[in-house]
């Protein structure tokens, strides 16, 4: 039997994990490297004393400081450690975060399918225990992995879940859903609305303290800035956020952000820095291993090379860029690579190759449905069918972009529509909001542990 000084030993020795599990979660809105330091020192006295509530807690928290430095091995590593911990434990709660948690490194790495998993598991654990405030965060975190997917219904019906949920235990929205919020608003055009969500994610994010989510939403807002042709509002606000990702040696933030610096850039001609720009976002994904992210950076490259009539550089960039996005079974950047090609081959007149890789594109815009490349597409088949004598194609092809082209401007009609069924959502919200916030400490104190999924928008 062990002696009383024994058990007050022990008893010191979880009260001192549970300090340095708090302290790191202090540090890491700052300097998550020193936040991994303190946590290093938990698990060495979790391990020793086999205290395994307070091992746990650092294991998980040891992953999501990681991702946030773009450490994506290790970060799977310690959410391993910790779901096993849980797992033994028989703690659902712990589980379902650990879940959460390894849905966002796999949504860091493009890997949308096995995010998407992962929170259906973390859903599954969470509805057996009736934690609704973290569903609502999880259902957050899926509408902006379906928004990645171009879904924009999937996405938009797991953000009304999300909203609905806050509504139902009368809470505040958070940060992290104001952020994507906004980044629907992005994506339906209405820039100034999603600057305006953007701006009230930020305000929350000033109080809390935390750079990491105040580096994603300036991005963001620089983002939006592009998308309304306000380039240097653009640069001024990426500007703001690549301070902070390097300050935070957050290496993903880092490369998006340099990717949309060289996309802002590259639409003022200002090639020599647009280039500079990509050129440096495509060695962080090298080095991070975001497949995706690497072929579209040298999609971007290969596109300003030909601006510059550097047809070798372009020919390398895109070819390049077409064997990584085969490697990452990218649809999206495989079919947009094969425009370019096609575009570069159609240039030179070699309608053959023009044909062969604008034909490969079409399969996979079709697919999607997307309109704007299948515009792109049958531009590129009527003028080869042109200048190889077959009119009645060319017509065919040519009534076939204009029909596209109508499609967009109906689904222009029906976004304004969805524009205003969002205000009126969202304004509601907002009005929760004022009237209940001193539900948001609560619920900020739980978006402060690194849960919630606030990254910038991944392209334009």
């Amino acid at each position: 039997m062990e002696t009383i000084e024994k058990i007050k030993e022990y008893q010191n020795s979880y009260e001192k994990v549970d300090l340095l599990v708090h302290k790191a979660k202090e540090e890491s809105k700052i300097k998550p490297q020193r936040a991994l330091e303190i946590l290093k020192e938990a698990i060495s006295i979790g391990e020793s004393i086999g205290y395994k509530n307070g091992l746990a807690k650092a294991y998980l928290n040891a992953g999501i400081y990681n991702r946030q430095l773009s450490n994506f091995d290790l970060s799977f590593q310690n959410y391993n450690e910790a779901f096993n911990i849980f797992k033994d434990l028989e703690d659902l709660n712990g589980e379902s975060r650990v879940l959460n948690s390894i849905g966002n490194v796999h949504y860091s790495l493009s890997n949308f399918d096995k995010a998407l998993e992962n929170y259906e598991s973390s859903l599954e654990i969470l509805s057996k225990i009736n934690d609704k405030e973290f569903t609502a965060l999880v259902y957050s975190n899926i509408g902006l992995v379906y928004h990645e997917m171009n879904n924009l219904t999937s996405s938009l019906a797991s953000y009304y879940e999300s909203l609905n949920i806050y509504r139902e235990l009368n809470l505040a929205i958070p940060h992290s859903l104001y952020n994507n919020i906004g980044i629907v608003y992005q994506d339906i055009g209405d820039y100034p609305a999603s600057i305006d969500h953007f701006k009230k994610a930020l305000l929350l994010e000033e109080e809390e303290g935390n750079l990491n989510f105040q580096c994603s939403t300036l991005g963001n807002i620089g983002i939006s800035y592009i998308r309304m042709g306000e380039y240097m509002n653009a640069v001024t606000y990426l500007g703001e956020a690549l301070i902070i990702a390097r300050m935070m040696s957050n290496r993903q933030a880092e490369s998006n952000i340099y990717s949309h610096l060289g996309t802002a850039y590259g639409i003022m001609k200002s090639f020599p820095l647009a280039i500079d720009y990509h050129t440096k976002a495509h060695k962080i994904n090298k080095q991070l291993g975001d497949k995706s992210s690497v072929a579209k950076t040298l999609h971007h490259l290969g596109k300003l090379y030909f601006e510059l009539h550097d047809y070798v550089a372009c020919k390398k960039s895109y070819l390049e860029a077409l064997d990584t996005a085969l490697e990452a079974n990218d649809d999206i950047n495989e079919s947009r690579i094969y425009i370019g090609l096609a575009i570069l081959y159609k240039k030179f007149t070699d309608y053959k190759s023009t044909e062969n890789y604008v034909n490969k594109a079409l399969v996979l815009a079709a697919k999607r449905n997307a309109l704007k490349e299948l515009i792109n597409i049958h531009n590129i088949l009527s003028d080869c069918d042109k200048e190889n004598g077959r009119y009645d194609s060319s017509i065919k092809n040519l009534e076939l972009s204009k029909s596209y082209e109508k499609n967009i401007l109906n689904l222009e009609e029906e976004r304004k529509i969805r524009n205003i069924i969002l205000h009126k959502s969202f304004q509601f919200d907002d009005k929760l909001n004022g009237s209940n916030g001193h539900s948001l400490n609560k619920l900020k104190k739980a978006m402060s542990n690194g849960h919630s999924l606030n990254a910038l928008r991944m392209t334009i």
